[in-house]
C-alpha cells in the first residue's frame, strides 16, 4: 500500500474516519468494514495540501499529532487512558529541543483522549535504562545510536517514532511518521514485528512498509 497524504488542516478529518472504522470492524461486518477503509485509504491518498516548510531536523506540532494518532493503533495501547513517552536526543543542543518537544506532547495529548506524561531521555542512557515508558519519540540522531535505539524496542517491546527518514535507515524506528507538504508514514515491520508490537490489520494496510 502507498503512502498516506494530508494537509494540515486536515488532521481530524483525516484520521477520524480511520479511527471509526477501525473501532466498528467486528465479526460478519470485518470484511466489509475493511473494504470501506480500503476506499477511504484510497481517497486520502489523493489528498494533497501545503504545509509551512520545517528546518531539517525540527519536529512540528502536526508531526506529534500524526504519531499520537498512529500509536492508537497500536494494539497493546488501545484505550488506555494514559501513556508514558520518552523522547530520546543526544547532545546538549538536542536535549533542549527534546524538553520542548515532551512538553508538546503534554499538552497535545496522546491519542483518543488518553493523557501523556513526557520525559526526556540521552540516548546513551537505554543501554541500562529501567524506566518504563510505552514508546519513544526519537529526534534526529547520529547513525551511531541506531543499535541502542533497536536493542532497547527490542528488549522493552515498544514502539520508537521519528520525523527523520534517517531512522529507517539506522534500523532504529518502528515507525517515521512526518508531516510536511504531505504526512508519510512508513512501518518497518522487521523491527515491529522484533519488537513483539502489533498495529490494527487496517493500519498496516494503508500505511507504507518495509
Amino acid at each position: 500500500m502507498g503512502r498516506i497524504f494530508v494537509g494540515p488542516g486536515l488532521v481530524e478529518k483525516t484520521w477520524a474516519p480511520l479511527e471509526g472504522k477501525v473501532n466498528t470492524v467486528s465479526g460478519r461486518s470485518k470484511h466489509t468494514g475493511l473494504a470501506k477503509v480500503a476506499r477511504i485509504g484510497a481517497a486520502l491518498l489523493s489528498v494533497l495540501a501545503l504545509l509551512c516548510p520545517a528546518k531539517a531536523g525540527e519536529v512540528t506540532a502536526a508531526d506529534l499529532q500524526a504519531a499520537m494518532r498512529a500509536l492508537g493503533f497500536l494494539t497493546a495501547l488501545q484505550n488506555h487512558p494514559a501513556i508514558t513517552v520518552g523522547v530520546v536526543y543526544h547532545d546538549a543542543d538536542s536535549k533542549l529541543q527534546a524538553a520542548r518537544v515532551a512538553a508538546m506532547l503534554v499538552r497535545q495529548g496522546g491519542p483518543g483522549s488518553a493523557t501523556v506524561a513526557a520525559s526526556v531521555i540521552a540516548v546513551q542512557d537505554l543501554p541500562l535504562m529501567a524506566q518504563h515508558v510505552d514508546a519513544l519519540y526519537l529526534l534526529s540522531l547520529p547513525p551511531e545510536a541506531g543499535r541502542s535505539v533497536s536493542d532497547f524496542v527490542k528488549r522493552q517491546s515498544v514502539v520508537s517514532i521519528s520525523a527523520d527518514p534517517a531512522c529507517l535507515e539506522e534500523q532504529a524506528c518502528v515507525l517515521m511518521v512526518q508531516a510536511r507538504s504531505n504526512m508519510t508514514i512508513v512501518l518497518d515491520t522487521a523491527l515491529a514485528q522484533a519488537a513483539g508490537t502489533r498495529f490494527s490489520a487496517v493500519f498496516t494496510m494503508l500505511v507504507k512498509r518495509r
